[in-house]
């Protein structure tokens, strides 16, 4: 009996270390595995309500309402705000207003900015809910173009330009299609610039125009109002819910919630981040490439939960905004 007991243990033993050993291999053969799980990011979710959202020296997002959430394009890192070009935001429902002009330098100095581009000079002006473009088409010789049309959404979420006249050195043309064929039907290959031509309309798809930050999202609605496109992402809608989760009841303010979030030398894990318009009376006007100099002007507070709640002015009143403190505000 004791002979028997003694070889079942053996085997017992044995089949243990067999199981052990094929763990190990698994382990080796599949290194990917840990570095798969190690890059994933957590979620941040984000929330933005009357931001003027300066994207660079002259382009403003006049963001009424932003639902959304914020990732990185950089693999293995979180959101970086001294890199906006790691930042993504994906947009679930807004509502966003851009001047004419803005559009224009858009067009400039993200999609035709480069050698040799097709079109350049581009003016836009709007007119009871039509947009006018103005540029220089080149040809063997520069041509300039007039475009009058109508923005409306796509089901694909991107913007049309219905096309209602064109114009070449001040003489009518049959269509946009006849007056591109000239130099652009070989050489125009915009499509991962964010603008391509379908028929006689330009189509705008904003999540591949080449911003940074990059805003990604579907297009629902648009309007024309006072030299300003308005888009409606989603549905638009103010959900009531999301106040509920803000530590500071304010008009101006975005709030970062989840995920990781790099901003100078702090690094912050379950991200708990308000930041606060200093003066509501007008939009928080925000520029992300010197968000320091509004935060030096400013001041922070922890909450009950070790969030962090940040009072800011305005980037044009930061430089003249002596710096503040709960004690003397």
């Amino acid at each position: 009996m004791s002979s028997v007991g003694g070889r079942l243990s053996s085997a017992i033993l044995a089949l243990t270390l067999l199981l052990t050993a094929i763990r190990v291999r698994i382990a080796i053969a599949t290194p990917g595995a840990e570095r798969l799980a190690s890059t994933h990011q957590p979620v941040t979710r984000i929330l933005m309500r009357n931001v003027d959202f300066r994207i660079d020296r002259n382009i403003v997002f006049h963001i009424n309402y932003l639902r959304g959430q914020l990732s990185s394009n950089v693999a293995s890192e979180p959101p970086n705000f001294d890199d906006k070009r790691s930042m993504v935001i994906d947009v679930d429902a807004a509502v966003i207003a851009i001047t004419t002009d803005n559009l224009a330098d858009i067009l400039n100095n993200y999609v035709f900015a480069y050698p040799e581009a097709p079109i350049t000079n581009i003016r836009i002006s709007s007119d009871k809910g039509h947009i006018t473009q103005t540029a220089i088409l080149h040809k063997s010789v520069p041509v300039p173009v007039q475009i009058e049309g109508e923005p409306l959404p796509t089901k694909q979420g991107a913007i049309r330009l219905r096309t209602v006249s064109v114009r070449a050195a001040g003489v009518p043309v049959k269509g946009l299609a006849d007056l591109l064929a000239i130099k652009l039907q070989d050489v125009l290959n915009l499509s991962g610039r964010g603008v391509r031509v379908e028929g006689d309309d330009l189509i705008l798809e904003p999540n591949q125009i080449p911003l940074a930050p990059r805003f990604r999202g579907h297009v629902t609605q648009l309007r024309v109002e006072h030299n300003r496109v308005i888009e409606v992402f989603g549905n638009g809608a103010v959900d009531s819910r999301d106040r509920d989760h803000v530590p500071v009841s304010a008009p101006n303010f975005m709030y970062f919630r989840g995920g990781v979030l790099q901003f100078g030398k702090v690094s912050m894990r379950d991200a708990d981040l308000e930041i606060v318009d200093l003066d509501p009376r007008d939009p928080f006007y925000f520029y992300l490439d010197r968000y320091n100099q509004q935060l030096v002007a400013g001041y922070s507070r922890t909450t009950k939960s070790y969030g962090l709640v940040t009072y800011m002015p305005d980037f044009n009143k930061a430089a003249t905004t002596p710096q503040i403190g709960p004690c003397n505000k």
